[in-house]
């Protein structure tokens, strides 16, 4: 069945969570994040987690996320002392960017070692290559070609 969007133009009138993932640019994770809890209505289809958002749903979400974002704005003045740089989902800081307006990769992680336990134990439990455990009731493992 085929409505008509708040754009005008006919459409489905449910959307899979890769879906609205796909609009709002984000994970399926995330949309799942705000189905669970309760920022964004949807219904469950079925007994195997069949998730679906209303189109309408969706457009009353992002009239909400207007709102509020509006509201934050106005309450967070650019400049004030307690603005949210540092709270931005992409971690931009604006003093970081280099003169082509890029930030600098992040300084690489150093590796973690393992401990001589933890190297044992990983040595004593190894299985050669080419050798696969044995289902129960056998003895030693088994060679597969």
């Amino acid at each position: 069945m085929r409505s008509t969007s708040a754009a005008g133009t006919a459409g489905p009138r449910f959307l899979t969570m890769g879906q609205v993932g796909e609009i709002l640019n984000t994970s399926n994770a995330q949309v799942y994040a705000l189905v669970r809890s309760g920022s964004m209505r949807a219904i469950k289809i079925g007994g195997r987690g069949q998730w679906r958002i209303g189109t309408e749903d969706l457009e009353s979400y992002l009239e909400q996320a207007y709102r509020d974002t509006a509201a934050f704005v106005a309450s967070h003045p650019l400049g004030a002392a307690d603005n949210d740089i540092a709270d931005n989902d992409d971690d931009e800081n604006l003093d970081e960017l280099d003169a082509g307006g890029r930030r600098p990769p992040p300084p690489a992680r150093p590796r973690r070692r393992r401990g001589a336990a933890t190297q044992a134990l990983a040595a004593e439990t190894a299985t050669p290559r080419g050798v696969r455990h044995a289902p129960s009731g056998h003895q030693g493992p088994v060679e597969t070609h």
